[in-house]
């Protein structure tokens, strides 16, 4: 217990020192106007958590683990591609693109996260359901309620990033990517 205090107390100090805004870790909550739902018919089986209050669609079965914020599951009868928004994994499968240092080690994580799972879904409008490669985009929720997006960036495996495009949960995934890179964890351990 000790040890978790100093640890904990390790983080928030890493985080002040870099400059980072600390964010509450709690369940993130928006108003049910903020997000939109997908359209998609549900595949999985398991309940909505009734700790995941946003307006989210679901579940669906996680086909499979493209790479660190890539997944894909059955929308409509087809294998369709869901990219997470807000954030930005090192790149492991990017045609003409080398394997980037901490690629495969996103990967896994989110292997770990969703492997053999159901996901709940939202969009965000400013972001538009769709990027320009057609993948859904969406917030992600696995059912043990964490937003994976967030996960992702909270053990260092993701940047936060709207591409140039506001998104509802900027703030807190900006503020625990800088407490993430401030502590130096997963693709923030790579040598620049």
């Amino acid at each position: 217990m000790k040890r978790l205090r100093r640890l904990a107390l390790a983080g928030i100090a890493a985080v002040l020192l870099a400059g980072c805004t600390p964010y509450n870790n709690e369940v993130l909550r928006v108003p049910a106007a903020t997000l939109g739902p997908v359209s998609c018919a549900p595949t999985g089986t398991s309940p909505k958590p009734a700790a995941v209050t946003a307006p989210a669609s679901g579940p669906f079965a996680v086909q499979s683990v493209v790479d660190g914020d890539t997944i894909r599951i059955d929308c409509n009868g087809e294998s369709t591609r869901v990219r997470l928004v807000g954030i930005n994994a090192p790149e492991t499968v990017k045609d003409d693109s080398p394997v980037e240092c901490g690629g495969p080690e996103a990967s896994a994580a989110l292997h770990a996260i969703l492997d053999s799972g159901d996901v709940f879904l939202s969009t965000d409008p400013a972001q538009g359901e769709r990027d320009r490669y057609g993948r859904l985009l969406a917030y992600v929720w696995a059912t043990d309620v964490s937003l994976v997006n967030r996960t992702m960036i909270d053990l260092g495996h993701a940047e936060a990033t709207g591409y140039g495009k506001d998104y509802v949960y900027k703030e807190p995934f900006e503020a625990a990517a800088c407490a993430a890179q401030a502590a130096g964890t997963g693709r923030w351990a790579c040598p620049l």
